[in-house]
C-alpha cells in the first residue's frame, strides 16, 4: 500500500498566529499527518518567527 493511501488527512492543530492565512506574528507548529488507522505522527515542523532576526 502507498503512504498516500495510509494518509486521510494533514491538519494544523490550534489554528497558530501566522501560520499561512493567520495574521501576526509566526508561533511555532507541527503539520500533522492524521492516518486512516486513527494514528497521527509529525509531517513537518516550522519554528517560531523571533524579532531579534535569529
Amino acid at each position: 500500500m502507498k503512504r498516500s493511501e495510509l494518509i486521510a488527512n494533514v491538519v494544523v492543530p490550534d489554528m497558530p498566529t501566522g501560520s499561512p492565512g493567520m495574521p501576526g506574528k509566526a508561533e511555532a507548529y507541527e503539520v500533522l499527518l492524521l492516518k486512516r488507522d486513527g494514528s497521527a505522527e509529525v509531517f513537518a515542523s516550522y519554528p517560531a518567527s523571533r524579532s531579534d532576526g535569529n
